[in-house]
């Protein structure tokens, strides 16, 4: 397994580059579609801790590998550790809540880079970000319905950045969203295959602000809008309630364990 050495630290399901004023963070589970669990997001968090800490690094971007930003919740992980006595689906929405938090509330300024495919808790990872960057080949899609989940947790950041209606049309379709559709919706900021030309050019204005000022922003952004507290907490009972009923459950076991998805008959 490569780890990725930072600071002393070594990662295993990202792997961080520093550059010059910015750090490129990358998922890296080409395996499993970049899904996420505990460990990715515990990583991400450590990441966050550091990066915040560190004076040169003004700007992170998140990309993904090989094709795939993120495919959202790892669902062998929930099932994996569904019968250890613990409450796996909770813990991972609250973590997985708590990151998105942090990435819209950073004094940093979050920059994702989406090349090809984001599913589900990837669309949130995205829509939390400051800017969103993404080539023609991005797709966007929401495909909780499918397996009797929300994306309870992703729809305030989605609905801030391209309304009400069309995060409820994304909900209720599953329906992929192009880039030049989701660029259309405000979704992505700008439709490019070279990600580095872009944070070029933000670093020059960046590197003039304070980073103060630069939280203080995201604060009083955050008081204008509906992500509070309690519509946080509403957001992981939602999605952890709904990994406690036994249908759910079972749909993603059938997924996991046999490989059939939750729409395809069974015989007998």
């Amino acid at each position: 397994m490569e780890l990725s050495m930072e600071k002393g630290k070594s990662y295993t399901t990202i792997s961080l580059r520093s550059l010059a004023g910015w750090l490129k963070v990358t998922l890296d589970r080409p395996l499993q579609n970049n899904s996420l669990n505990a460990t990715v997001l515990h990583e991400l968090h450590s990441m966050m801790d550091d990066a915040e800490q560190d004076p040169s690094c003004r700007i992170i971007l998140i990309e993904g590998h090989e094709g795939v930003f993120c495919t959202g919740m790892d669902l062998k992980s929930i099932v994996d550790e569904s019968g250890a006595g613990t409450d796996a689906g909770k813990e991972f929405c609250e973590l997985f809540m708590h990151l998105l938090k942090r990435i819209s509330a950073s004094p940093k300024i979050v920059v994702a880079f989406i090349d090809g495919v984001v599913m589900a808790g990837g669309v949130g990872v995205a829509a939390a970000c400051d800017f969103v960057l993404a080539t023609s080949r991005a797709k966007f899609n929401l495909s909780e319905l499918l397996w009797g989940l929300l994306p309870s947790m992703v729809i305030p950041y989605l609905i801030r950045r391209i309304g009400y209606q069309r995060a409820y049309t994304m909900t209720l379709s599953t329906l992929p969203v192009s880039a030049e559709q989701a660029y259309g919706w405000g979704l992505v900021d700008e439709v490019t295959e070279r990600p580095e030309e872009y944070i070029h050019k933000l670093s020059q204005r960046v590197v003039k602000m304070d980073e103060g000022s630069i939280k203080n922003a995201k604060e009083y952004f955050r008081k204008m809008w509906l992500i509070s507290d309690s519509m946080e907490r509403t957001a992981i009972a939602a999605t952890s309630g709904l990994l406690q009923q036994d249908n759910v459950m079972q749909a993603l076991y059938n997924y996991v364990r046999h490989d059939r998805f939750p729409w395809e008959k069974h015989d007998h």
